[in-house]
C-alpha cells in the first residue's frame, strides 16, 4: 500500500506540472472539444441531474458544460467538502440556479452555500450522470485524484453513469500497471478525451 500511496504522489507532482503547462490557448481549444463529445453522449442527452464540480485552476473546464445542460433545463448539483456523522471525508450536494453566489470552500474549489432546503440525495432518482474529477484516467476508467478519497468514496455508493474529463496527454494505459491503483479505488464508466471515449467494458 506504502509502495502505491508513494506512486501515486509521483504521478501527481508530474502530471500537475504537465497540466500546468499547458498553454491557455490550448487548453480552451482541447477543452471545448471535450464539452462538445461530452454533450453528444446519449447518457447525457438523457440526463435529467447532473453532479458536477466548479474546474479550478488548470482542470479541464467544466463551467460551459454546466451553463449547457442547465439551459436544456437539466438539474445541476454541485458538491461541498465535508465531514459526515463517524468522521469521514463526504461531499454534501447541493442543486443550484447558476454559478453566480459559490463560496470558495477548503481546498480553494468554489462551492454551493450551505443551504439545507437545496441539498439533494444523489442515490435518489433517474438520469443521474456525474462528472468526476482527477489528474489521470486509465483506459478501465480508473482515475488518479487529488488524495482526498471523497471521490472513491462517492463513487462506491453511486448507481448512475459517472464520466470522467481528461485531456489525451493525461490518459494513461493502465494505473494498475503504473502501480498507482489501491483497494478502494474506484473506476469511471466513461472517459472523455478531445481524441475519443472510452467507455469501461
Amino acid at each position: 500500500m506504502r509502495k502505491a500511496l508513494d506512486m501515486k504522489q509521483r504521478l501527481r507532482t508530474a502530471l500537475s506540472a504537465k497540466r500546468d503547462a499547458l498553454a491557455l490557448a490550448d487548453r480552451v481549444r482541447i477543452d471545448r472539444t471535450i464539452t462538445d463529445r461530452v454533450l453528444r453522449l446519449p447518457e447525457v442527452a438523457a440526463c435529467r441531474t447532473l453532479l458536477c464540480y466548479c474546474s479550478f485552476q488548470s482542470e479541464v473546464d467544466t463551467h460551459v458544460l454546466i451553463e449547457a445542460l442547465a439551459d436544456r433545463g437539466v438539474s445541476v448539483a454541485l458538491p461541498r467538502c465535508g465531514v459526515d456523522g463517524e468522521g469521514a471525508r463526504t461531499l454534501w450536494w447541493h442543486t443550484v440556479d447558476s454559478l453566480a453566489g459559490l463560496e470558495p470552500g477548503p481546498f480553494g474549489i468554489m462551492e454551493p452555500p450551505e443551504v439545507p432546503a437545496t441539498r439533494m440525495d444523489p442515490a435518489v432518482g433517474d438520469g443521474l450522470v456525474a462528472i468526476v474529477p482527477g489528474l489521470a484516467f486509465d483506459a478501465a476508467g480508473f482515475r488518479l485524484g487529488y488524495g482526498g478519497g471523497y471521490y472513491d468514496r462517492f463513487l462506491a455508493g453511486f448507481r448512475g453513469c459517472a464520466i470522467g474529463l481528461c485531456r489525451a496527454e493525461a490518459l494513461v494505459a493502465s494505473l494498475a500497471r503504473e502501480g498507482a491503483l489501491e483497494s478502494h479505488d474506484r473506476p469511471v464508466d466513461i472517459v472523455v478525451t478531445e481524441r475519443g471515449v472510452l467507455r469501461r467494458s
